[in-house]
């Protein structure tokens, strides 16, 4: 019995039609390290980090808190700042769980 070398995917399909072929599946053999590996390197950025331009408009001080201040907030302590609702309707299914005060109709939690 002889040993034969055991073909590549790419040599095994080479003399398939072309149509066989995924392009999009060649390193088939170190794409799944390379993600991992990238996925255990910390990032040099956050993909969410921006940039704030200067105010240079002198219509509000610098230290009035924007959007993108209040977004680096959530993303560096971790918690959602749900005062960014205040105001907005209450559209959870489960209206029973706030209280008579906040419910916006009459009706029970299931709608009857």
């Amino acid at each position: 019995m002889a040993d034969k070398p055991v073909k590549s995917q790419e040599e095994r399909q080479a003399d398939l039609a072309p149509e066989t072929h995924n392009d999009e599946q060649d390193d088939h053999l170190s794409q799944t390290q390379e993600v991992a590996d990238e996925a255990m390197e910390p990032s040099e950025r956050s993909p969410t980090e921006s940039e704030k331009d200067d105010n240079s408009s002198g219509l509000m001080n610098d230290s009035t808190q924007d959007t993108v201040d209040r977004m680096r907030d959530m993303e560096s302590s971790g918690r959602i700042d749900m005062g960014a609702y205040r105001g907005e309707p209450n559209h959870d299914d489960n209206v029973d769980k706030y209280g008579k005060a906040h419910k916006p109709d009459g009706l029970r939690g299931d709608g009857t």
